[in-house]
């Protein structure tokens, strides 16, 4: 997929032929049917200095070979970043993507971290709290995102079964704030929605004019 997306020009390339002869022949990457295996090489300027990788991320940036990973994956985001020799640049979700690594190695470490909440599935209500002052402040869908990723990899399978019960209770805990702060979010929307429509039958309920009498209209009779 990356060379049909980054070999836009026709290059010349040797294949073998019958008896290993090796044969000369144009290449572009509309040839490349999914039925062969492309190994990239990079060119040795490129590999061995900051700016040539830089450059190479920008140019399968342009092609649009990261799709929408840079906007919804802050921590794929964050590691490009630090790659093309930015990682002092930080974006908004920045401080909670390293916050939420850290709490992940605190955890895999057997280390004590100083906020857990476990969930009662069924009730939806805390069972436990052990309260981090700054857990509140968190972006709980930053960090839901890092310690699930940590969570579905291989490495997750080897730690001790205490370690894995508080990475998904920690994560739970991120879980249910961000469904907490999306029923609040539809709860607001609600309102505003039913203050527009009593707004709109109070326009339809008044009368044209705004229901003014005309002097001595009425009078005498």
């Amino acid at each position: 997929i990356l060379a049909q997306v980054l070999f836009t020009e026709e290059r010349m390339i040797k294949v073998k032929g019958k008896g290993n002869d090796v044969q000369v022949m144009a290449f572009k990457a509309a040839d490349l049917r999914n039925n062969t295996d492309v190994r990239l090489e990079l060119d040795s300027t490129m590999s061995t200095t900051k700016a040539g990788q830089s450059q190479l991320i920008l140019q399968m940036g342009q092609y649009g070979f990261f799709g929408d990973l840079l906007k919804t994956d802050p921590e794929t985001r964050q590691e490009l970043l630090s790659r093309m020799g930015l990682s002092g640049f930080k974006h908004k979700t920045s401080v909670d993507v390293e916050r939420a690594q850290i709490e992940n190695m605190i955890i895999m470490n057997g280390q004590d971290i100083s906020q857990i909440q476990i969930m009662n599935v069924e009730e939806g209500q805390v069972q436990m709290v052990v309260e981090d002052p700054l857990f509140r402040y968190d972006d709980h869908p930053t960090h839901f995102e890092v310690h699930r990723r940590k969570m579905l990899s291989p490495e997750f399978r080897t730690l001790p079964k205490s370690a894995r019960t508080v990475f998904i209770a920690h994560n739970d805990a991120h879980a249910y704030k961000i469904e907490e702060n999306r029923k609040a979010m539809m709860k607001q929307m609600q309102m505003v929605e039913a203050m527009a429509e009593e707004g709109k039958k109070g326009e339809e309920g008044a009368p044209e004019g705004g229901g003014a009498v005309p002097m001595g209209e009425g009078l005498g009779e």
